[in-house]
C-alpha cells in the first residue's frame, strides 16, 4: 500500500494578532515544518519564527510574524512544495486563507431561502445571506430548530469546524447531503456547506434558528406549508423565498415560493422572488397596478406598503372586482407600525384564484384620534397560462 497521497492543510486559524496555526493533514517531519522561509503570506512575508507542535514529527506548525494582522482582512498563505511528508510526497499547493473576523451581530446574517419538503429521498436546505458591510465567519455560526410543542431551541450544530469566510452580499447554503442540490441550478458549488449534524425541519411547519458562538439569536423563521403560493399544487421540491433583505423575517408577506421558471429553488444565488420597495412617498402605495399570479418569479404577488406619520395607525384592506363584489379581506382591525407591507396573491377568500380583469383595493386607516384616512387603489391581474 504506497503512500501516494499528497499533503495539504485541514485548518489554518489564527491564535493572536501576530500567530497563525496551521493543521496538516498527516506527520512531517518537524525540522521541515520549522523551515520559515518555506511559508509566505501575500503583502505580508514571512514569519519571523516557525514552531512544529512535536520535537521529531508533527502535523501542526505555530507561524508567528512581526506584523500583526487587521481584523476583518483574509489573508492567503502560500506554502512551499518543499514540505514533504514521510514517503516523499509534496505539499499539495492549495491556497489557504485565513483571518480574524467580524463576529456576527443580530441580523447581520438572515435567513433568505428554506427548503424544508425536499423531493423524496432528498435533503432539507437552508440559505443565508450576509446583509452586512463586514466578513463573517461561518463557523461562528450555528443553526438550530425549535420543539414544536414547547418552543425550547433544539438540534443545535455549527456550521463549520473550520473557518468559511461569508463575504458581504455573499450567499451560502447549509444542507446534509449536496446530492439533492443537484435538480437544482446552483450558481456557486463552492458555497455549498455540507454539515454532518443538521437539524429536522417538518414539512408542515417548523422554525429556522441562528445563533452565534453564545447563543444569541441572529435570525429567525418560522414557517409553514400554507405560506406557498396559490399555484403550488404540489410542495415537494419548492422552497419558500425572502422577498426583501431589509424587512423582518417574520414580516407578514415577506416570503413566498420560488419561481417555477427558476426551478423552484435558487441555492446560492438571488431569490427568484426577490422585490425591495424603497420607501413610500404616500401612505399607501402598490408595488404595480398589474400582477399575474402564475407562479413564474415576475410580479407573482401584489404589494400593498405603507408608511404612516406614527405607529398608532388601525388598518382594514379589502378587495372588491370592478362591479363591487367583495372578493377578500386582507387585515381588519390590524394595528400598524410607522412602515410595513401587505400582499395579496390575487385569490379569493375560499383560497380559488380570481379571474383576470381589474380589481379595486379599498384600504381604511384611523389613528387613535379618531382621524380616518380612505384611499381607493386599483391593479389589474393579467392574464395566465
Amino acid at each position: 500500500n504506497p503512500d501516494n497521497i499528497q499533503p495539504y492543510i485541514l485548518k489554518a486559524e489564527m491564535t493572536d494578532e501576530h500567530s497563525v496555526h496551521i493543521l496538516f493533514s498527516e506527520n512531517i517531519v518537524s525540522s521541515i515544518l520549522e523551515k520559515r522561509e518555506y511559508y509566505n503570506v501575500i503583502n505580508v512575508g514571512t514569519p519571523s519564527e516557525a514552531k512544529a507542535g512535536n520535537a521529531e514529527l508533527s502535523n501542526t506548525v505555530e507561524l508567528i510574524f512581526d506584523k500583526s494582522f487587521d481584523i476583518g482582512t483574509v489573508y492567503e498563505l502560500a506554502v512551499s512544495p518543499d514540505i514533504k511528508d514521510l514517503h516523499g510526497n509534496e505539499y499539495r499547493g492549495d491556497p489557504v486563507f485565513f483571518g480574524q473576523m467580524y463576529k456576527p451581530e443580530k441580523e447581520d446574517i438572515i435567513i433568505n431561502e428554506i427548503l424544508f419538503h425536499p423531493r423524496s429521498g432528498g435533503s432539507d436546505f437552508v440559505e443565508i445571506y450576509n446583509r452586512s458591510d463586514r466578513i463573517l465567519d461561518l463557523s461562528d455560526i450555528f443553526i438550530a430548530s425549535r420543539n414544536r410543542t414547547t418552543g425550547d431551541l433544539q438540534q443545535i450544530h455549527r456550521v463549520s469546524e473550520i473557518s468559511i469566510y461569508v463575504q458581504p452580499a455573499d450567499y451560502f447554503v447549509f444542507t446534509a447531503d449536496s446530492v439533492s442540490l443537484q435538480s437544482y441550478y446552483v450558481e456557486k458549488p463552492e458555497n455549498v456547506v455540507i454539515m454532518s449534524g443538521f437539524p429536522t425541519y417538518p414539512n408542515e411547519d417548523g422554525t429556522v434558528v441562528l445563533l452565534d458562538n453564545e447563543d444569541n439569536i441572529i435570525d429567525e423563521f418560522s414557517y409553514s406549508e400554507s405560506m406557498h403560493g396559490p399555484f403550488i399544487s404540489n410542495p415537494a421540491g419548492v422552497s419558500l423565498e425572502r422577498v426583501d433583505f431589509d424587512r423582518k423575517s417574520s414580516e407578514l408577506g415577506n416570503w413566498q415560493s420560488a419561481a417555477q421558471t427558476a426551478g423552484f429553488a435558487t441555492p446560492t444565488y438571488k431569490n427568484s422572488c426577490y422585490t425591495h420597495i424603497e420607501a413610500v412617498n404616500e401612505s399607501f402605495a402598490l408595488s404595480s397596478t398589474t400582477f399575474s399570479p402564475d407562479g413564474d418569479g415576475y410580479e407573482d404577488v401584489l404589494f400593498i406598503d405603507y408608511r404612516m406619520p406614527s405607529a398608532d395607525f388601525v388598518a382594514n384592506i379589502s378587495i372588491y372586482n370592478i362591479n363591487g363584489m367583495f372578493v377578500k379581506e386582507i387585515c381588519r382591525n390590524i394595528t400598524l407600525g410607522v412602515e410595513g407591507r401587505f400582499t395579496w396573491d390575487g385569490t379569493k377568500t375560499n383560497s380559488a384564484k380570481v379571474p383576470v380583469g381589474p380589481y379595486i383595493i379599498y384600504i381604511e386607516a384611523f389613528d387613535s384620534n379618531g382621524k380616518v384616512y380612505r384611499y381607493k387603489k386599483t391593479c389589474v391581474i393579467a392574464g395566465r397560462k
